[in-house]
């Protein structure tokens, strides 16, 4: 799927972007340029691959929660 000035266009209408012409064509060939990087992601074998929250362990260090006195 290719994108088209008059997509971006309406992509930066939404966003309230003003644009001119130069910037439609440059952002046009950098929108596209991603799609066919998600395109190619798509592609690779992600069955055997678990699904994660985060790409790296994360440990939350906290505290016990211990009943203490309160102020007076």
């Amino acid at each position: 799927m290719a994108l088209a000035p008059d997509d971006v266009r309406k992509v930066a209408s939404l966003a309230r972007l003003a644009l001119d012409d130069s910037e439609i064509d440059r952002l046009t060939h950098q929108m596209n340029d991603l799609l066919n990087q998600f395109a190619r992601l798509q592609e690779l074998p992600t069955d055997d691959v678990p699904p994660t929250s985060h790409a790296v362990p994360v440990k939350a260090f906290l505290r016990e929660d211990v009943a203490e006195p309160g102020l007076p």
